[in-house]
């Protein structure tokens, strides 16, 4: 994942913002956790992201899974009435936010396509994600995200992605970019944001924090200057245009 250039396609509307992200992530391990059920990815699934996209006009972050493969098994009774183990496979692709998704509404835009090891546990993917719902997310879940077995599936891994595995998944890509923070995160009340920080040279840092959904438009620039390892004198700037000159440290009780 690599901040950068906008798309050729974007770069006009993107001259006024300071902030460009453009990149690509494969998922080379990991697990996804439902309620009742926990999938291992099968390597390599591929997610991209790029900022800024426009939703009727305003500036906001897509992020698309390009494919992403994962397996999990369960018990279940066949069509003919047996009980049998079951491998059970789903291909996962679609945005997870921007223009074409919902920015993490309630709805869910990730097409999901199930196959099972035997295949006799229904006919056609309608039937079968109807059958698969339940044993995956909990009858609980399947009412509170909806009736719609396949959207309640995609919503369950809509949030299980966005608010569990992707965190952790950036920690090597601030890593590989020599940042020592590089977090694209999700919560119901700063929605999508990017925080990143780096160290410029001697005891002087810099950190960026910034909204990347349509509303609550927000970003902060600070610069540090760190010394007695906890203790920092910076200068802050927000989109307020306000500024400010802070003490900061880190204290242990």
């Amino acid at each position: 994942t690599t901040p950068g250039k906008a798309p050729p396609e974007t770069v006009t509307q993107a001259a006024a913002n300071t902030l460009a992200v453009t990149g690509r992530l494969t998922l080379a391990e990991g697990t996804l956790t439902l309620p009742t059920a926990r999938f291992k990815i099968v390597p390599p699934g591929v997610l991209t992201l790029n900022y800024p996209v426009f939703d009727a006009g305003q500036p906001t972050f897509s992020l698309n899974v390009d494919s992403l493969k994962a397996q999990t098994s369960l018990n279940a009774t066949s069509l003919g009435g047996v009980r049998k183990h079951y491998k059970v496979t789903v291909n996962v692709s679609g945005p997870l936010a921007g223009s074409s998704g919902s920015q993490f509404a309630t709805r869910s835009a990730l097409k999901l396509d199930f196959t099972t090891d035997p295949d006799d546990l229904a006919i056609g993917q309608s039937a079968l994600t109807q059958r698969l719902a339940g044993a995956l997310i909990g009858v609980d879940n399947l009412n509170q995200f909806g009736q719609n077995p396949g959207q309640a599936v995609a919503s369950a891994l809509t949030n299980v992605l966005t608010s569990s595995y992707l965190p952790g998944a950036f920690d090597r890509v601030a890593a590989g970019l020599g940042f020592e923070e590089f977090v694209v995160n999700y919560d119901p009340v700063q929605r999508l944001t990017l925080s990143v920080s780096r160290h410029l040279f001697g005891p002087l840092y810099v950190s960026y924090f910034r909204s990347l959904a349509s509303v609550q438009e927000r970003y902060d620039l600070k610069l540090s200057f760190r010394f007695r390892q906890r203790y920092q004198f910076s200068y802050d700037l927000d989109e307020q245009h306000t500024q400010r000159y802070l003490l900061e440290g880190v204290w242990r009780f």
